[in-house]
């Protein structure tokens, strides 16, 4: 199933969880995502956070160029779907859940139609809720194919050749069924937790000054002991494609810890690359920040540009956000028990975040 997942193309529909989908997409390492595009603008808006997925990601239109023949025999056969009263039971569930007239029935069962005709044509499996799995699956119904399921996914492939609904070149059509949740798990693990750093602040040769360190062994405790759930520039190996990898952690992470010190309002890459797409990803609901003082530093005068998902290009200062510590108590100038308190209550914050029932 991972295999399936990062090698091949993949087609989102409608039916989809749109508060997780950036996660979907940044699952997506070496695949390309077709969205369809008809009433997708909450999508795409939730995505001008996430401008480095760039060319993987590619709108469409269900709106096919088909032949006379072909457009007469695919209409003939929506026309005796309505005989099928497996078909029409599918149609009047789906239109009672989402509150859709019983007129809209023929709309319905031709969005259906169109989604299996533009996954042949470019060649990508439909990733598709269960909720709205059934009917579309009836419209294949009898077709020889195979499933097979891991982690909460299943995998439906169907051979569409002699169908009215196969328009030839692939005729193995593969459906991908399962929550979002499952959906990422089965293309590896993400991040939960991003830490933003100036690498100054975690090169001593003492312990105790080596901060994102202290950081990480607070953090690391039940849901976040997985090495792979917190994440910073020190997972990258060597020879990674260490730009691609920070963008992608951002863009899964639900918390992101900054610790902010002169070295971190000096750093170009974070000011230029990590903070617009941090502070992105929380106007846009999806990542809760967590900033701490290191250091005394000019918090005031840190100004960072960011693209607001709703409002467009905008601006904030550093010192808007809530610090974990008062800015005149830096973690520097505090006593090492003192130090472990302010360190337990950041792991507390970021922990409340990744459990609460929204992120579940």
């Amino acid at each position: 199933m991972k295999a399936v997942l990062l090698d091949r193309a993949l087609l989102v529909t409608l039916a989809v969880d749109h508060s997780n989908l950036p996660y979907v997409f940044a699952a997506i390492k070496n695949g390309r995502a077709y969205y369809e595009a008809r009433g997708m603008s909450a999508i795409e808006t939730s995505l001008r956070a996430l401008p480095e997925l760039g060319s993987r990601l590619v709108a469409v239109s269900t709106e096919l160029e088909l032949d006379v023949d072909t457009t007469r025999r695919i209409s003939d056969f929506l026309d005796a779907c309505f005989d099928d009263p497996e078909v029409t039971r599918e149609l009047d569930v789906l239109h009672r859940a989402a509150s859709l007239p019983a007129s809209r029935a023929r709309e319905t069962l031709a969005y259906a139609a169109r989604l299996i005709l533009l996954a042949q044509r470019r060649d990508a499996a439909i990733v598709l809720w269960p909720k709205r799995a059934p009917l579309l699956l009836k419209l294949l119904s009898g077709l020889p194919g195979e499933h097979s399921e891991c982690d909460g996914l299943r995998l439906q492939t169907v051979d569409v050749s002699g169908h009215p609904l196969g328009i030839g070149g692939n005729h193995r059509l593969e459906i991908i069924l399962g929550p979002t949740d499952a959906l990422v798990a089965a293309a590896g693990p993400r991040a939960r937790v991003f830490i933003s750093y100036a690498h100054a602040d975690n090169d001593s040769l003492d312990p105790n000054r080596r901060y994102v360190d202290r950081l990480l062994t607070h953090l690391r405790v039940g849901p976040l002991a997985n090495q792979r759930a917190i994440w910073s520039d020190s997972d990258i190996e060597t020879g990674g494609l260490w730009n691609q990898r920070i963008h992608d952690a951002i863009a899964s992470a639900e918390a992101a810890v900054l610790v902010v010190s002169p070295s971190f309002l000096a750093s170009r890459y974070i000011s230029e690359d990590e903070m617009p797409l941090i502070l992105g990803r929380m106007h846009g609901g999806a990542l809760a920040v967590f900033p701490m003082l290191l250091r005394p530093c000019s918090v005031d005068r840190a100004v960072y540009d960011y693209i607001d998902p709703r409002d467009g290009p905008s601006r904030l200062k550093l010192s808007e956000l809530q610090f974990a510590n008062p800015i005149d108590r830096p973690f520097n100038a505090l006593s090492e028990s003192q130090q472990d308190a302010l360190l337990t209550k950041v792991a507390q914050q970021v922990f409340e975040r990744v459990t609460s029932p929204s992120q579940s």
